[in-house]
Formats: C-alpha cells, structure tokens, sequence
C-alpha cells in the first residue's frame, strides 16, 4: 500500500493475516470457529491447515505486462508496468487464474495460499491483483475508475490474454487448459470475466470458481458500512479505534515477556485477558475495508487528476507525507466511492450502476453455464437470506453452502481445500 501508516498498515495486514445445494451440514463440519467475524480476521487455527510447499519449492516466473500510462505521478514509480507473478510447472499443464479481493494485491496472504495449493494439485498458477488494488489502477486500467463490472472484466481480460501470449512465446510454458477463480469481489470479476470469455472464447475456461462472491453490491456495501457503526467501548475515532488495538497487542506481547508476530497469535489473544470483542471485530473488518477504499479513491483522484484529495498539479515524490490526503479519503467509503468518483463519469444514477454490478445482472448465463460454481458461508455478513436464496436458485448443485467460516475465514481450512479442488480436478 502506498498511502497507510506504516504502524496501521502492519497491524491490518497482521491481523487480517428452490434447488438443492451441497450444503455441509453443521455437525458434520469441523471448522472451529462459530463467530464469523472471529473467522474472517484469524482464519482457520494452524493446526486445521492443509501443509504447503515453501516458496523456494516452487518454479516462479514473473510477467511484465507494459502498463499503459507513459507519465505516472512520481510515488507510483514502482507500478509503471503491472506485474503477474506465474508459478508454473515443468511439464505441460492447465493454467489457473486467480483474482485477489478488494485492494488486494497478488502479495496478498490469500493469494500466496491459493498459489501454493493450486501449485501442488499440478496446476501453472497466474495471480492478479484487484482491479481495486493501487497498482492495476495505474498500470492496466485504461479508465482508472474501478468499480464497474464490466470494465473491469474487460481489464483483466486484457492482461489475462498478454500474459498468457508471453507464457506461450517468451517463456514456452505448455498450457493444456484455463481455469478461473476468484474470492470476494474477485470472485463477482471472475463472473463477469467469464462472461465475456463465452463471447470472445480466448480461453473457455474449463471451470470457474466464485468463492464468497457479492450477489448484490448494495447489500454487501451495506453490511460492510453497518460494521463500521459497532459500538466498542471507549472508541470513538479511527484514532480511538486503533490505539486501543496497539494497547491490547502491548498488552498481550507484555504479557509474554516477548513479541513474536506468528500465524497462531491472533488465537493466542483471544484466549487472553486482551480478547477483542464482537465489537471490536467488527470494527476491524470494518476499518480494514475502509482502507482500501481509501486508497484506491486516493489513487484514483491522482491519476485522473480530479482536484477531490489532491491539487491536480500538485506533483507528489516518493518521500512526500500522504497522511493529510488519506485521513480525507477515508471519510468516503465505497458507496461514496461510486457517487463521487464513477457515477458522474457514467453518467448513470448510483442504483443502476449496482444493479449492474452484481450477480442478478448474470442470471440466466450462470445458471445455463454448467462449469461455473460458487463456494460460500451461511454466516458470510456480506450476504442477505436473499442472496443465500439467490445463489442457491441459480447454481443448485454448484453451490457449496458451508455452515460457518465469515468472509472467506475458511478459505484455508483442509475440507474447504480438498472440496475446491475436487471441484477443479481435470485428470
């Protein structure tokens, strides 16, 4: 990220370290954790985790696709070209894609998880960063204004279509099929990006997999900004919020007479005197959120030169202080995002842009396209019972319905692992 506190930013990534369905039944389903915002910031204990190969197990190249912009600001030098890291393997193979969440990059925890098991199921694995994320803003979004479904898709199309040609030329890696995946709001570009592939047919994806998709953005937009409206006790503020954490976290590594930041440590809290609350959980999905959209409207604003955060000819090198632009990003949340930064450029009032930006607008192909699923959690807070009734309609028997997990908590959990790829097994 480019525009967080350092201390901020480290503390986020470290803790955020009718049809018949396949509906796992509660009893039968062994992921620990009942609360889902407890489930989406910790995600599955280490023990319950499938083993992973180490990076330097893995045959890695990287793919530069030329960015599209000659004269980017200063402090987004290092995001000239777009980069797709591709794990591949040595004989020929299907090619997987995968599409990172909001503001994610292909750095990302999630990513890296997802690489390493696509990896060693025998899959070449390319990851993309979210079309939301800082640096396909500025490297591979013609329009720099994500958001839009559609256009998205369309970006990501192009870059999936330039990777894959220099994987073929410059790096003669075989690739025997294409396969696609994405989770949260890379899994409702995933939908879109196939899509578009039924029309264009580069790659006829032998199978798509959405994982904690939105149905509707209004309805996820919602629930994320409800989070942010948790009453903790004694916060007040952003500031509030996040000097309480540092508190706690004093506390706790206090407590143990040493600081050690480890996979099993936000489990370790939590059986402590220093336990987050319900609250307080909320709050910081909530903030972590709100952080990406913050910088995402912050590089938007920048690049298109809008003079809402920034002077447009102010010129920003890489030691200037963000913190003034970022503390009045971060008053806007996403649908302020839409209202202010899209909409008046569409020219197309906020319901209709989100209307078609969900699901519902994909109806009748994904439930006509046999090679699509969906996995996702009852308790996912970014889902209404309509869009649990939605999904199970439209997909039926392609739908993986798991009792508990939040927002993407059991992603890595070892049955989650073993269902996605039975349901991506090729041979």
């Amino acid at each position: 990220m480019l525009v967080i506190k350092q201390k901020q930013r480290y503390l986020l990534l470290f803790l955020l370290i009718s049809f018949t369905c396949v509906t796992a039944v509660a009893s039968e389903y062994g992921f620990p954790i009942k609360n889902p915002f407890f489930a989406t910031i910790a995600t599955s204990p280490p023990e319950y985790r499938p083993k992973l190969l180490n990076d330097s197990e893995i045959q890695q190249k990287t793919v530069i696709v030329r960015g599209i912009r000659d004269n980017l600001p200063n402090n987004l030098w290092d995001v000239k070209d777009f980069t797709v890291p591709v794990a591949y393997q040595s004989e020929a193979a299907p090619l997987i894609f995968v599409i990172a969440g909001t503001g994610a990059s292909y750095k990302s925890q999630k990513m890296q998880f997802l690489k390493k098991i696509f990896y060693q199921a025998g899959f070449h694995v390319a990851l993309l960063s979210s079309p939301t994320n800082y640096d396909f803003i500025a490297a591979a979004a013609p329009q720099a204004r994500p958001g839009l479904s559609k256009t998205d898709a369309s970006d990501l199309y192009q870059v999936m279509q330039k990777t894959v040609a220099q994987l073929n030329v410059n790096h003669k890696i075989k690739i025997t099929g294409n396969f696609l995946v994405g989770y949260s709001l890379g899994a409702l570009q995933a939908a879109f990006v196939s899509y578009l592939d039924s029309t264009i047919k580069t790659f006829k994806f032998s199978k798509v997999v959405l994982i904690n998709p939105p149905v509707d953005l209004y309805t996820s937009l919602q629930a994320l900004d409800k989070l942010a409206l948790a009453k903790a006790y004694n916060v007040n503020s952003a500031e509030g919020f996040f000097n309480l954490m540092f508190t706690k976290l004093a506390a706790f590594f206090a407590s143990q007479g040493y600081i050690a930041i480890e996979q099993g440590l936000f489990f370790d809290i939590q059986g402590s005197g220093q336990a987050l609350t319900r609250e307080e959980m909320a709050l910081l999905i909530a903030a972590s959120f709100r952080f990406s959209v913050a910088e995402m409207s912050f590089v938007v604003d920048q690049i298109n030169k809008l003079g809402v955060y920034i002077d447009p000819k102010a010129e920003l090198n890489i030691s200037a202080s963000m913190t003034h632009f970022f503390k009045q990003a971060l008053l806007c949340n996403f649908h302020c995002y839409l209202n202010k930064f899209v909409a008046p450029y569409v020219g197309m009032p906020l319901g209709e842009i989100i209307k078609k930006n969900s699901l519902k607008a994909l109806k009748q192909y994904l439930s006509q396209s046999n090679n699509i699923y969906v996995i996702t959690n009852k308790d996912d807070f970014i889902l209404s019972n309509q869009d649990i009734q939605f999904l199970t309609k439209t997909f039926g028997e392609r739908l993986t319905l798991y009792p508990y997990g939040g927002h993407c908590g059991n992603l890595n959990y070892q049955q989650n692992v073993d269902d996605l790829l039975q349901l991506l097994k090729y041979k």
